[in-house]
Parts: C-alpha cells; sequence; structure tokens
C-alpha cells in the first residue's frame, strides 16, 4: 500500500515538475514600455538593414534580429 503511494506522489511530483519546466521554456521576455508615438520594432527581423545617420531615440528593438545592421552616425538615446 506504501509502494503504490509513493509511486503516486512520485507521478504527481514529476508532473508537476515537467508543466513548471514546460512554463519557464515558454515564457516570454518583458517587453520594454513605449509611448503609443514610438516606432516599434520589438521581435523584427532587421538583420542587414541600414539605419545609419537615423534619429532612433526612444525606437524599441527589444528581441529583434539585428545581425549586420548598420547603427552607424545614428542617435539611439533612450
Amino acid at each position: 500500500m506504501a509502494r503504490k503511494i509513493w509511486r503516486g506522489l512520485r507521478g504527481l511530483l514529476l508532473l508537476l515538475s515537467l508543466a513548471c519546466l514546460a512554463v519557464l521554456l515558454m515564457a516570454l521576455p518583458a517587453a520594454a514600455q513605449t509611448s503609443p508615438d514610438t516606432v516599434n520594432y520589438n521581435s523584427a527581423n532587421l538583420q542587414n538593414q541600414d539605419f545609419s545617420h537615423q534619429d532612433l531615440r526612444g525606437k524599441a528593438f527589444v528581441g529583434a534580429e539585428m545581425r549586420g545592421i548598420n547603427f552607424e552616425g545614428s542617435n539611439l538615446t533612450n
């Protein structure tokens, strides 16, 4: 009888552990807060784009793919 209870508890613990792991793996990073008039590049694919010499103050790039992007001479304040 005790073995059946132990197996049941062990199975429940395994199920809860897997559920917690799934929640952690599916969690999204918090997005930066932006004002309504701010251009939002969050999670965008911006690979190899040219943003050189632009005023990008306050623009949001959270989680964006930016390999090869050119920000030369741009204002990225805030």
